[in-house]
């Protein structure tokens, strides 16, 4: 956002359909990022059951593709999961639900419905191995870029139980280990095997500084191994400020292969509001991560009830002091299932809105000391200052 030419694009995948194929026995297809005509081509075989995994602005797409499936294969039973799955058990009725959906499939849960459905142990063992790789570049430097950036997922959900977070919601406030430390060493190996030309790994989980035991051991695993050389071998994490102050030696990070890091800091005050993930010190904890090398993306909210108009720039100038590689500037947005939105509708704070609004830029949130308008000027704002400092 606000970068011009030097906007990066890539391609992902939405990984939850690769893991529940992985872990049923029925056939299962998975169709990533599908067009219209090649998802109602592939309806029409009649599949028993039809599931739709998506991020949240892509609701209107993914009830078109429901409608789809009861046109052209009335007797397939359809299933909705994911982020988008989640919100929409949490905003529309029973009663309209039916009209797309016979089965929600979201969070842990999501899994053990389909093993349900294809007759399986629920609690059989969990595999997460090999994900699509992914890639970016800057279109007109690289307009197809090749696979260059593996996925590891470490664990699913998390603990943290910040009031916007859809992950924390769907998946209860826990966090459920997908593979152990001597697991994700011997995935790497394979992966590094099969794809010699991969390097970078991106762990994911919501937190992962938070777990330093885990992190430990994984380091003694791969003390002296040549696969995991620094010049050849680096790893992406999502962290928090919290995570990283429990950590006595910072060099450990470096250690690990990390190389780049997406911090929440949410706000300077968010600490003081109640979000524990941000307890520590933050202008401490960037600079060692920068004084090794490491990249920082940093997630910066605007609009929480606690900013007015004088402590919002006093925020801004924070962020900017703290030397992000690059930052994320967006507004606090209340998804449909978080405490966050049963509050904001309680307050009748939530209007009317249309689903490729629910992002980071919108979703009917009306703010506490602001018009909405400001708080988009007020990210161009901080991307203006981040730029010229």
């Amino acid at each position: 956002k606000n970068q011009d030419i030097f906007t990066s694009s890539g391609h992902w995948h939405i990984y939850g359909c690769h893991f529940i194929a992985q872990n049923i026995s029925s056939p299962c297809i998975v169709l990533d990022h599908p067009r219209m005509e090649d998802f109602e081509n592939e309806v029409r075989k009649g599949y028993d059951y039809v599931g739709i995994s998506s991020l949240t602005p892509n609701m209107d797409d993914c009830l078109r593709m429901f409608e789809v499936v009861r046109r052209v294969s009335p007797k397939s039973k359809t299933i909705f999961g994911g982020f988008a799955g989640y919100h929409f058990s949490q905003y529309y009725s029973p009663e309209e639900q039916n009209k797309w959906v016979d089965y929600l499939a979201y969070g842990i849960e999501g899994l053990h419905l389909m093993r349900q459905l294809s007759g399986d142990p629920i609690d059989g063992p969990i595999h997460a191995h090999f994900w699509p790789l992914c890639a970016y570049a800057i279109p007109w430097l690289d307009r197809y870029p090749s696979r260059q950036s593996a996925t590891l997922y470490i664990s699913v959900g998390c603990h943290h139980g910040c009031d916007f977070c859809t992950t924390t919601a769907q998946f209860g406030g826990k966090r459920i280990e997908l593979l152990s430390p001597r697991e994700a060493v011997e995935e790497i190996r394979l992966i590094r095997k099969k794809w010699p030309e991969v390097q970078s790994f991106q762990i994911m989980e919501e937190d992962s500084s938070w777990w330093v035991d885990y992190w430990q051991e994984f380091k003694r695993l791969i003390a002296d191994d040549p696969d995991f050389r620094l010049d050849s071998y680096e790893s992406f994490w999502a962290a928090s400020i919290g995570g990283f102050a429990q950590w006595d030696d910072p060099d450990d990070w470096a250690r690990l292969g990390l190389t780049n890091t997406f911090i929440g800091f949410e706000s300077k005050f968010a600490s003081s509001e109640g979000y524990d993930k941000r307890l520590g010190d933050t202008d401490r904890i960037t600079q060692d991560l920068h004084k090794r090398g490491i990249a920082n993306t940093g997630g910066f909210m605007l609009g929480f009830d606690f900013h007015d108009r004088q402590n919002i720039f006093e925020d801004i100038e924070w962020m900017v002091s703290l030397k992000p590689t690059s930052l994320q500037a967006s507004c606090i947005t209340p998804y449909p299932g978080t405490p966050l939105f049963d509050r904001l509708m309680e307050e009748g704070r939530i209007r009317p809105f249309k689903w490729e609004t629910v992002s980071f830029y919108g979703g009917g949130f009306v703010p506490k000391n602001f018009h909405f308008h400001e708080l988009h000027n007020l990210i161009t704002y901080t991307d203006r200052q981040l730029y010229e400092t």
